[in-house]
């Protein structure tokens, strides 16, 4: 177990935050643009609530380090990391005919206006559909996406990668926060408040070795093979009305009429085997206490040149969307983590402080 991050409220209000953690990188929530919690902020919400009471309250934070059963067998082997596979594509069967036209008694009608479709999204409303697989039309490199995975799964078995993932098994304290490769809270004695990530009670990872792999190379030296595949469908929608309270993305804000979203539709499938005969270990199927299938749902707004936007339907093609590609790899890629490696559960707890 390590210190705890104690947060002390009297009389509603919290008159100071002290953590014992080494403050660690900043960090992003593990998936950015879509709906989260943190372990840290639902401990501010309680202590928050009691405080009306007048009482005191700190909020300690217990770091669990767990090694999954099947990962527990590969202790003290070499990984070797094939090339990320990364692929684009739609979710969903779409005709763009924004460009043609019918002539119909001497009068040219378009087939499509601004929308190739309208539908309902449960998080964003009623939406117009913009463009599909706008990852392929923007040129988005899958080369460059497919490095950075390879580099990141290969730091994060080498212990180099910090990450944290929300988890929720049920109510109650101990049944929801945060896993993470480190002990983790969040540091709010400043402003933002930052991701802290304290020291390890033991080895920061199972394995003893981890290589990149070029395309096309044998796994030759290595106990292990990792192979991974991400596709993500991708879509660019316009919200026309919303009356969902959902919130969307960092912002903690519903979504309103004329707001833009890239819309993600991501899977990720991967086999951990022995290099030699080919036995799987471990697969995205996996069972685990801790942690879920990775799966890959995510909306992220897009800022823009609204005038431009609303005046050109296909506007989003003239747009950079490789860093937001590389987010949602980086999101997928991190899912996986805990199904593969050794990981710590962080759960926070409401402690009454005895006056003294």
């Amino acid at each position: 177990m390590v210190p705890p991050v104690s947060i002390i409220v009297r009389c509603s209000r919290i008159v100071r935050v002290k953590s014992d953690h080494r403050r660690g990188r900043k960090g992003k929530p593990a998936f950015p643009g879509s709906p989260s919690f943190s372990g840290v902020a639902s401990g501010l919400i309680a202590a928050s609530a009691l405080a009306f009471a007048c009482a005191s309250y700190q909020i300690r934070t217990d770091s669990l380090p767990v090694v999954p059963a099947e990962v527990a067998k590969l202790q003290g082997k070499s990984v070797a990391v094939q090339p990320v596979e990364i692929s684009f594509g739609s979710s969903r069967f779409a005709i763009d005919l924004r460009d043609l036209k019918l002539t119909v008694n001497g009068q040219e009608v378009q087939l499509q206006t601004r929308f190739i479709d309208e539908f309902d999204d449960m998080t964003l409303g009623h939406v117009g559909l913009l463009d599909v697989n706008i990852f392929a039309k923007t040129k988005v490199d899958a080369a460059k996406l497919s490095e950075f995975g390879g580099d990141l799964l290969v730091n994060a078995m080498e212990g180099k990668h910090d990450y944290h993932l929300p988890f929720f098994k049920g109510l109650g304290e101990s049944n929801m926060g945060q896993l993470s490769n480190r002990p983790y809270s969040q540091d709010r004695s400043v402003n933002p408040p930052e991701d802290a990530y304290g020291a390890t009670t033991g080895p920061a990872t199972v394995y003893s070795s981890a290589v990149l792999l070029a395309p096309g190379q044998a796994p030759e030296g290595s106990d292990l093979i990792l192979k991974t595949e991400i596709s993500l469908s991708n879509e660019i929608v316009q919200v026309i009305s919303n009356t969902s309270t959902m919130t969307v993305g960092s912002s903690g804000m519903p979504a309103k009429a004329d707001d833009y979203f890239l819309s993600i539709f991501g899977s990720l499938l991967f086999t951990l085997a022995d290099a030699k005969t080919g036995q799987v270990y471990v697969t995205e199927k996996s069972k685990s206490e801790w942690s879920m299938k990775p799966v890959l749902v995510r909306n992220i707004k897009l800022p823009v040149n609204k005038g431009d936007a609303a005046a050109f339907a296909k506007y989003f093609r003239t747009v950079d969307l490789q860093p937001y590609a590389q987010e949602a790899v980086q999101a997928a890629l991190e899912s996986m983590l805990p199904l593969v490696d050794s990981f710590y559960v962080n759960t926070f707890h409401s402690v009454k402080v005895e006056k003294k």
